[in-house]
C-alpha cells in the first residue's frame, strides 16, 4: 500500500480498531492519492477500497496505487461499505466524525446497523502532521512561487490602485510562473485595513504613506505555501519603524527558538513576550503560527492555548503582529520546517522594512 497507510494501520491497532471509513476529500487525497472529490476509501489491516462514482472510475484507477477502486450503488452507497465490513470481519469502524452531517451519520448508521461507528478524535487526520520529504520539496517549491509573486509585487505597486488590482495581478502572476490556485483568499490590507488580522480584499485605494500588509500563498502539487510581509507605499513614520522593528525583534525570537521538543504554547511565548513588553499586548490577539499542508490551517497550533509539542518534520507559520485599530498593522511572517536542533526557514524574502 503506502507508508501513510501503515501508519494509519497502526493507529487503528492501538485502538483496536477493524478499518477506517476516510470520507474527508483532503485526508482521501492524502493517503490514496486521488485528486477528484465526492469519493471514500475503506481500510483495514489487509485491504484497501477506493469507492468513487462513474465519473471517476478512470481516474481513480491511474491515481489510487495500491486500491481496489470500486463503483458502489448510487444510491446506497454505504450498503457496499456494509458488506465490504462483513466480509472482513469489522465490527469497529473508524468513522470522520468532523467530515459527517447527521443526515448522512443516520444513513451509514441504518446501512450497517451491525456495525460500531466509532469517532476517530482526529487520528485519522493526525498521520499528516509530521510531513515527509517529497510532501516538503512540493511546499517548498509553493512557497518559491509565492516569493516571485511577492517580488513581482514591489514593482507593481503604485498608490491609486485598490487592494483587489493588487491581489489580481498577484493570482494572475503566480498563476503564470506555476501556481495551482492561491493558497487561500489573498490579503492585501492597506492602511487601517491592515490593523484587521483577516482583512477581506476590497476597493480600497491604497494612499501615498500607507503600510500595507501582504498575506498569501500558493498551491503545488497540493500543497500549500504561507507568508507575510508588509511594506511601505512612500515613506515610513517614526511610529511604523518601531512597531516593524518591535514585530521583527518577536518574530526572531520565536524563529531562534523553535526546535523539536519544544511545547507549543512556549513557542508562541517566545514572541509573545516581546510584544507584550513593549506595551503592545492587546495588540497581539492570535496565535504565533499553524500548521500548513494540503490545507492551509493544519496541526501544530503555535498559541497560548496549544497542548502538544513539536516534532521534526512538522512543518509551520511564525507570523507575531501587532494591530492599531483605524490607522495600521504590521504582520510579518515566515514558513519553517522544525528539526531536532533548530527550524529550516523555506521563506528567503527579504524583512528589512521596504519603502516604495
Amino acid at each position: 500500500m503506502n507508508q501513510r497507510v501503515d501508519k494509519l494501520r497502526r493507529k487503528m491497532a492501538e485502538k483496536s480498531i477493524d478499518a477506517a471509513l476516510v470520507t474527508d476529500e483532503i485526508n482521501v487525497r492524502y493517503y490514496t492519492g486521488f485528486t477528484g472529490d465526492e469519493s471514500m476509501a475503506l481500510i483495514d489491516q489487509d485491504h484497501g477500497v477506493f469507492l468513487t462514482d462513474f465519473r471517476y472510475t478512470e481516474q481513480a484507477e491511474g491515481e489510487c496505487v495500491g486500491f481496489t477502486v470500486i463503483e458502489p450503488e448510487a444510491a446506497a452507497p454505504f450498503a457496499t461499505v456494509d458488506r465490504l465490513c462483513t466480509e472482513w470481519g469489522v465490527k469497529r469502524l473508524w468513522v470522520e466524525e468532523e467530515d459527517i452531517s447527521w443526515e448522512r451519520y443516520t444513513k451509514m448508521h441504518e446501512a450497517m446497523g451491525g456495525i460500531e461507528l466509532i469517532p476517530n478524535d482526529g487520528s485519522i487526520k493526525s498521520v499528516r502532521v509530521v510531513k515527509e520529504p517529497r510532501e516538503i520539496d512540493a511546499i517548498r517549491k509553493a512557497q518559491e512561487i509565492a516569493e516571485l509573486g511577492f517580488s513581482h509585487l514591489l514593482d507593481f505597486i503604485q498608490p491609486g490602485m485598490t487592494e483587489r488590482e493588487v491581489a489580481l495581478e498577484l493570482e494572475f502572476f503566480t498563476r503564470r510562473a506555476g501556481s495551482e490556485g492561491m493558497a487561500f483568499p489573498p490579503i492585501i490590507a492597506a492602511g487601517p485595513h491592515g490593523a484587521m488580522p483577516h482583512a477581506q480584499l476590497s476597493d480600497q485605494v491604497i494612499g501615498d504613506g500607507d503600510m500595507i500588509v501582504m498575506d498569501f500563498g500558493c498551491i503545488y502539487g497540493g500543497y500549500r505555501s504561507d507568508m507575510t510581509r508588509t511594506i511601505v507605499v512612500g515613506k515610513a513614520t517614526d511610529e511604523m519603524k518601531a512597531v516593524y522593528d518591535i514585530v521583527l525583534k518577536a518574530q526572531q525570537a520565536a524563529l531562534d527558538g523553535l526546535k523539536e521538543g519544544i511545547e507549543e504554547v512556549a513557542g508562541d511565548k517566545l514572541a509573545r513576550d516581546i510584544i507584550d513588553n513593549a506595551g503592545y499586548k492587546e495588540r497581539f490577539g492570535h496565535g504565533l503560527g499553524h500548521g500548513v499542508g494540503l490545507e492551509i490551517h493544519e496541526a501544530p497550533r503555535l498559541s497560548p492555548l496549544a497542548k502538544s509539542v513539536l516534532r521534526e518534520g512538522m512543518v509551520v507559520t511564525v507570523e507575531p503582529g501587532i494591530y492599531l485599530p483605524g490607522r495600521f498593522g504590521v504582520r510579518i511572517e515566515d514558513f519553517v520546517v522544525v528539526k531536532k536542533d533548530g527550524i529550516e526557514n523555506l521563506t528567503e524574502a527579504p524583512k528589512n522594512l521596504i519603502e516604495l
